[in-house]
Parts: C-alpha cells; sequence; structure tokens
C-alpha cells in the first residue's frame, strides 16, 4: 500500500477560498414594481425631467450596492440592464392590467345547458 492510495487521511486544514454570489437583481420583483410604479406615475411632458433624474438615482445607488459587493464594472452594468428590463416587464405588466375591463355581467348567459 502506497502513501498516496488513501486521500482520506490527508488533511487540508486551510479554508475553502469564498465566492461571494450577489442576489440578482432582475430578480428582486418587489423593487422592479416600486420603480415601475413611481415611474408610470411620472406621465407627461414636464414630467419628463423628474422620470430621468428618479431613473438615473436609481441606477446609481444599484451600482453603489453592487461596487461595494465587489462586483466588477461590467458586471455591475449589465445587473442594471437586467434590472431595466425587469422594470420594462413590469411597466408593461401594469398597464396590460390597467386596459382589462371587468367583463360586465349583462353579458353573462349563465351556465351553458347541454
Amino acid at each position: 500500500m502506497k502513501k498516496d492510495d488513501l486521500p482520506l487521511l490527508r488533511f487540508d486544514f486551510r479554508p475553502p477560498p469564498c465566492r461571494i454570489v450577489i442576489f440578482p437583481i432582475a430578480a428582486r420583483v418587489g423593487k422592479a414594481r416600486h420603480v415601475a410604479s413611481k415611474l408610470d406615475g411620472m406621465v407627461g411632458p414636464t414630467k419628463q425631467k423628474a422620470r430621468d433624474g428618479y431613473w438615473k438615482e436609481r441606477c446609481k445607488d444599484l451600482a453603489a450596492e453592487l461596487e461595494k459587493r465587489g462586483l466588477s464594472e461590467e458586471q455591475i452594468a449589465a445587473a442594471i440592464l437586467d434590472f431595466r428590463d425587469a422594470v420594462e416587464v413590469e411597466m408593461r405588466k401594469a398597464a396590460a392590467k390597467a386596459n382589462q375591463s371587468p367583463r360586465p355581467a349583462a353579458w353573462d348567459d349563465g351556465p351553458k345547458s347541454a
């Protein structure tokens, strides 16, 4: 029996290398919905400047948070683009929901008989 035949008896007491995994910003649905509702509330040509300013501030906040966690500039840019897509999805969902009208009760024919 050779010395290397039993690798279970070799102990390595060094801690394993750590890797930080950040929860994807695009998956923060509550935050995306909140930002989408704020942006939807800023409608009209007079509100465009406020809307742009609000979005830029949210991007700066997200970038600062991710930078503090150690992500590179490329990763931060990709995460913000993913978040932008998530906000757009939430805005489309809200617009679709607002455009739905309930079916009038007068249209209800009741149960169909066979």
